[in-house]
């Protein structure tokens, strides 16, 4: 990317102004293995300019968040990110990023997600407040305006049509650019906000989205130019259009040598793959926990933290960490039938209409939606006053996608195991080959509808 920044968008470090609209730290092998270093060094070397926090970024703990931090040579933003006990800006980040950009100073405002100690790993999010983007507009932009800034630039971790709805029922301060890059929306160049560019980009470094700014430094008019989103893909098997940037590349090398040994490993073969969303991928890595856990009667993992499926051919240990890349853990639970299935159905309440594996790739039962309806696998309903032990992760257990199951049962057992481990150690146990596929050993059964 840095390549084709340098022969096709005139770029030069510390002119051309580079961010993230968060999520930076994770959703590949390299990123999990290293919780995060590895992402922070290349976007060093990659000449970011400022990021901001994505709920995922939260996934390794607090303690490795401040870490990446100190470790970034750009600055992190959290305008909307509080102290729950001050109601100032988190000191995790900064209600700003000022930036001097030929004799030009540029805020860059982050708005992290409002939801994001559901939709991330809350217990490291304890003791902060995310509040409202609306708000913390109207409080930061005069903020920034005040510290002498010429252009302000909106940075937002939120699908375009859960905030635009916000930002436009109300008065909003005027910024000059509004930049969204979450939820893989694809926005035209040409959209705009309350009167600023609108720009929205896909996520993994797919593509990018770019504008130009011209700023009259006599009266201060800030005129866009340009916008537009750039694809940086090209089709597999075909070389690369552009040579990569010697320096970037060797960051990536070093990294990649690194972990090498470990991903590597070849753990298993499927002829056709195994597609992503699917019944089959779902299943596989629900029962896999069962397997390792069989004292276990239920398992339940969100759908929303299997993230690839696997390509043909050999299956590595890496590529189960894309599939399943983030550092969360299984936990042990004892809940009643009655609060399983209420838990379940609130989740499920949450889930886009239409998306049959949501909330959560399950094992050991299955179940009608309307009412939801838990069912053993043997055929027999789950009795609603019977003690069962279910096997959930910490982000599920914190609050993740909609589940309650801390307060349900607040002492859980932690089993210290990764929730991608037992897919891993089901792999291996298989012994898969060219002659007995994984395809082979693959439930395709829906179980959401019932025994």
């Amino acid at each position: 990317m840095v390549s084709w920044w340098l022969q096709n968008e005139d770029f030069v470090p510390g002119r051309t102004i580079v961010l993230s609209g968060g999520d930076s730290l994770s959703s590949t092998s390299l990123a999990t293995l290293t919780q995060g270093e590895a992402s922070v060094a290349v976007m060093n070397a990659m000449s970011y300019s400022a990021v901001l926090f994505g709920n995922l970024d939260f996934n390794y703990g607090r303690a490795v968040l401040e870490q990446r931090i100190s470790e970034s040579s750009f600055g992190w933003v959290g305008s909307n990110i509080l102290d729950a006990a001050t109601g100032q800006v988190s000191s995790l980040g900064k209600a700003y990023e000022m930036l001097e950009v030929d004799g030009v100073s540029v805020a860059i405002i982050g708005l992290a997600e409002v939801d994001s100690p559901s939709t991330g790993f809350g217990q490291a999010m304890q003791g902060l407040e995310f509040a409202e983007h609306v708000e913390t507009l109207q409080t930061v932009v005069p903020q920034a305006r005040g510290a002498g800034a010429d252009v302000v630039i909106v940075v937002v971790h939120e699908c375009v049509g859960s905030f635009v709805p916000d930002m436009t029922a109300v008065t909003v301060p005027a910024v000059d650019a509004y930049f969204a890059l979450r939820c893989g929306a694809l926005a035209n160049p040409t959209d705009s906000l309350n009167g600023a560019p609108l720009l929205v980009a896909q996520s993994n470094w797919n593509d990018y989205a770019r504008l130009g700014l011209r700023v009259s430094l006599s009266d201060g008019t800030v005129s866009p130019h340009d916008p537009g989103l750039v694809l940086v893909q090209y089709a597999s098997g075909n070389p690369n259009p552009v040579t990569p940037s010697a320096a970037v590349q060797a960051v990536v090398d070093t990294w990649n040598d690194s972990i090498a040994a470990i991903i590597s490993e070849v753990i298993g073969y499927t002829a056709i793959g195994v597609a992503n969303p699917s019944w089959e991928l779902n299943n596989f890595i629900a029962d896999s926990w069962l397997a390792s856990f069989p004292d276990a009667n239920f398992a339940l993992t969100n759908n929303g933290g299997i993230r690839a499926g696997i390509a043909p051919g050999d299956i590595t240990v890496g590529e189960i960490i894309d599939v399943a890349p983030f550092d969360n853990l299984i936990f042990k639970l004892t809940l009643t039938g009655q609060q399983l299935t209420d838990s379940f159905a609130a989740a499920r309440a949450g889930c886009t209409i239409g998306n049959v594996y949501c909330p959560a790739a399950i094992a050991g039962f299955t179940y009608t939606p309307s009412p939801v309806t838990l069912f053993k696998s043997d055929g027999s309903a789950v009795d609603p006053n019977t003690s069962y032990t279910v096997l959930v992760n910490n982000f599920m257990y914190f609050g993740g996608s909609g589940f309650d199951f801390q307060a349900l049962d607040p002492t859980p057992i932690d089993t210290g195991v990764f929730y991608r481990q037992p897919a891993i150690e089901r792999l291996r146990a298989l012994g898969t080959t060219n002659l007995d596929p994984l395809e082979n050993h693959l439930d395709a059964v829906p179980r959401n509808a019932g025994p």
